[in-house]
């Protein structure tokens, strides 16, 4: 999962919070999970703050926070080709799930959105995290699953 604190990362506390306890405490076992958090150059004082915040009462050890400058950012956020902008701070309020081979995931199918369309999850809210990306997660993770018991399998059959 990668999302865009911004400049002010502090500000974006209560997304952060919702991601922790929504998202990141629930799948943070599992082996192909990451969490990745993109902040300006700007941004790294107010991360080491939350860090140490979060810290007390969550293993940060599959979150990861990279800062870049500007326009490295920028150029992060435009290889998602979502049809959303960084809000001028560089920041997010969505966050994005990134499958193993580096592709954007989400669904076309959703029954709230007007164009059916979801590629980012609003972190404002835990009730889009605790429906909408629960449930994709749940989907890549089962994925994984399936392709590595079929790769197993398969490599079993190869060997006897």
């Amino acid at each position: 999962i990668i999302t865009f604190l911004g400049d002010n990362p502090y500000e974006r506390l209560g997304y952060v919070s919702n991601l922790n306890e929504k998202i990141y405490k629930k799948f943070h076992g599992f082996n192909t999970f990451q969490m990745i958090s993109i902040i300006p150059e700007s941004g790294v004082d107010d991360i080491e703050q939350i860090v140490e915040q979060m810290g007390e009462t969550t293993d940060l050890q599959d979150w990861h926070f990279l800062k870049g400058n500007h326009q490295q950012v920028q150029a992060l956020y435009n290889s998602f080709k979502t049809d959303d902008a960084l809000n001028k701070d560089l920041s997010s309020d969505y966050a994005f799930v990134i499958d193993l081979d580096r592709n954007l995931r989400g669904r076309d199918d959703d029954d709230i959105e007007e164009d059916g369309v979801v590629y980012g999850y609003n972190t404002r809210t835990a009730a889009q995290l605790n429906k909408r990306m629960i449930d994709d997660m749940r989907v890549l993770l089962a994925e994984y699953r399936f392709a590595f018991k079929k790769n197993r399998n398969q490599k079993i059959q190869e060997d006897e």
